[in-house]
Order: C-alpha cells, then sequence, then structure tokens
C-alpha cells in the first residue's frame, strides 16, 4: 500500500489538488515544473512514496495564444517528472484529459481509441503522455474530464451553474457537445485504488453516463428544487473564434473502471452545496 502521507503532489493548490487530504503540497516556488533542476532537487530530496502531477496549462484558450508555454508546461515539464521519478523507482501518475481525442466519434471513447488532437491544448497534453510513457513505461497517465465538486476552487460548469440557478432563476447550456461529468471525490478514491494496483499505462477515469451541459442543468435544476428555466443553446454561441473543439468529449474505460453514475455523484454534490449556503 502506498504511504499517502509521502505522496508528492505537484499542482495541488488547484481544484482537484485541493479535495486531495492527504500528501505533499509544494508551492510553484518550491517546485516549477518546467525547471528540471527544480524538479529533480525536489523529488530527491523527499523520497516520496508516488508523485501526483496535476500541474499543467489547463485553459484551452491560455494555450491557444500561447504555444510555446503550453508545450513548456505540458510537454517538457511532465518529461522532467517522469524523467525525476524513473530515476528513483518512483511511481508516477499523471493526469491528461479527453481533449486528445478529435470529439468526431458519436460514443465515448476507450483507452483503445488513437488520439487526433484539434487544438494546442490536446496537442500539448497528447505529447506529454507519450513523453511519460517514453521514460517510464510503469507511469500511469489518468484521462479524465468535466469536473466538478471542487467546492470553492470550483470555478468549472457545474459550480457555476447551481450559483446561477439558485440565485438568477435561468441559465441557457449548450446541448450539443456531450462529456463525462467526473466528481472529483470519486476520482481521487480510484486514483489510489489504481496507485495501490500498481496498474500502469492510459486509463480513462470519468463517471458513467454520457451528458451535455444542458442535461447537466437540468439534473441540478430537479435535485435542488431550483425551479429554473433551462435554455438550450448551441455550443457556437460560445465557442471562442481561433478554438476547435469536437462535439464527444466523453470517455469510457476498457480497463475495469467503472464509477457510479454521475447523476448520484451530482445530487451529492449539489445537496451539500445547499448545505453551505
Amino acid at each position: 500500500m502506498i504511504d499517502l502521507d509521502r505522496v508528492l503532489i505537484i499542482g495541488g493548490s488547484g481544484m482537484v489538488g485541493g479535495q486531495m487530504h492527504f500528501g505533499i503540497k509544494p508551492s510553484h516556488a518550491e517546485l516549477d515544473i518546467t525547471d528540471r533542476t527544480s524538479v529533480q532537487t525536489k523529488i530527491n530530496k523527499l523520497q516520496p512514496s508516488a508523485v501526483i502531477n496535476l500541474a499543467g496549462l489547463i485553459d484551452m484558450r491560455q494555450a491557444e495564444e500561447n504555444s510555446e508555454r503550453a508545450r513548456l508546461v505540458n510537454v517538457d515539464g511532465a518529461a522532467f517528472v517522469s524523467e525525476a521519478c524513473n530515476a528513483l523507482n518512483v511511481p508516477l501518475v499523471h493526469f491528461s484529459t479527453c481533449a486528445v481525442f478529435d470529439g468526431n466519434k458519436n460514443e465515448p471513447y476507450s483507452e483503445s481509441d488513437v488520439p487526433h488532437p484539434i487544438n494546442i491544448y490536446g496537442e500539448t497534453k497528447y505529447e506529454g503522455e507519450q513523453r511519460v510513457l517514453a521514460i517510464s513505461a510503469h507511469a500511469l497517465i489518468v484521462r479524465t474530464g468535466w469536473l466538478f465538486g471542487g467546492f470553492d476552487k470550483d470555478k468549472k460548469f457545474v459550480h457555476n451553474c447551481f450559483n446561477k440557478l439558485s440565485s438568477e432563476g435561468s441559465i441557457r447550456a449548450t446541448n450539443d457537445r456531450f462529456g463525462s461529468p467526473t466528481y472529483i471525490p470519486d476520482l481521487i478514491s480510484e486514483v489510489i485504488q489504481l496507485l495501490n494496483q500498481s496498474v500502469h499505462g492510459v486509463v480513462h477515469v470519468v463517471n458513467d453516463s454520457v451528458a451535455s451541459y444542458f442535461d447537466i442543468a437540468y439534473a441540478i435544476n430537479e435535485i435542488g428544487h431550483f425551479n429554473a428555466e433551462i435554455i438550450p443553446a448551441s455550443s457556437r454561441e460560445n465557442e471562442w473564434p481561433n478554438l476547435s473543439r469536437g462535439r464527444m468529449e466523453s470517455l469510457m474505460s476498457e480497463r475495469g473502471v467503472h464509477m457510479r453514475d454521475y447523476r448520484e455523484a451530482l445530487e451529492e454534490y449539489v445537496i451539500d452545496l445547499q448545505r453551505r449556503i
């Protein structure tokens, strides 16, 4: 079993890392993944039981505007962490994304589907995966997406939707793009299990069932008893002009990972948010 108190969590101040109530979480000043020496020095000093790398440039618009920075963080940074872990034979979990696929399928993507990213974010995350696995075949790549459950650190759709439905009484939500809403506590529990089982390679870790943002908003409205208006919208209405995204961003796993339906997790989260108001 992995000693969770000695797990090094890189990028631990973010939405996912904030829900990891264990491990060592250095600040960016203490460990900069774009600095190979910084990475090697910190990991050599700490001698962690495992490393979870959550760090990355994840804003799609920023990646398009600054592809050089995106590659430095998402590709080179990932490689530096993998090198340091490989040198010490330390297990590594590297987080990736559904954006490595083009989104043209009519059903969720599995681990056996061949990636074909169509934007800089997806390209750099896929290149990062390849670099990590080329350095260490025993690394675990966790692809996930459409995360929710970060509470005060949550700036994504579910939390914003809850706030709007509870205060404004209506929301516009796209009904033509589909993903796998994934509850962060469920994701973390599954990742710990995979780490303890020494699973390696690429694994898709998401809650079950496919949904559009419209579907999610509709479910939140029902769970919260808001009686708000959910207005269907096209993704083109809110799309950044220079950003390409596919319609299918949902994942499924052929490697035995099956978490509960997202609607069950969403109900738990919405009720918890209501208690905190």
